[in-house]
């Protein structure tokens, strides 16, 4: 069934209020730090979602960088080789149980990746806004640039 509405110029008007806003003005470089509380769960600043996935920090993805374990890995100049992990990051973030999922076939290229895993520092994933620990899947590359 179907209804053909005609069109009329009598349609109905209702006024619409006046909104009017203003402009925060701040100096965006001055900013040093901006947080973000909830009255009930307190600082929030770490938990994206009611439920998100453990992540480095920022501070951990700027600053723990695998190329100090290459020396380790035992990898021939020009090589580089893939680990993939298995890491619990437990609910205070730091490194719990870490795993070899996938090998990279050298036994020494293996440890520095579980060496690297270890120094890693996470936010921890949460459930309904809690921190739980975590399992997850981490592939670690180690390269010797040296040629």
């Amino acid at each position: 069934m179907a209804y053909v509405a005609e069109q009329s110029n009598d349609m109905d008007v209702v006024a619409t209020p006046e909104v009017k806003l203003t402009t925060l003005r701040s100096n965006v470089a001055e900013l040093t730090q901006v947080r973000f509380e909830d009255a009930e769960q307190g600082d929030v600043a770490d938990v994206v979602a009611t439920a998100s996935a453990p992540r480095l920090t920022e501070t951990c993805a700027q600053v723990c960088d695998p190329s100090r374990f290459v020396a380790n890995a035992g990898l021939a100049p020009g090589q580089a080789v893939t680990i993939v992990l298995v890491i619990e990051v437990l609910a205070d973030g730091s490194t719990g149980s870490t795993d070899v999922f996938k090998s990279s076939g050298n036994s020494a290229a293996d440890a520095a990746a579980v060496q690297y895993a270890r120094s890693l520092h996470w936010v921890p994933g949460t459930r309904d806004r809690q921190a739980l620990s975590m399992r997850i899947r981490f592939p670690v590359t180690l390269a010797n640039a040296k040629s």
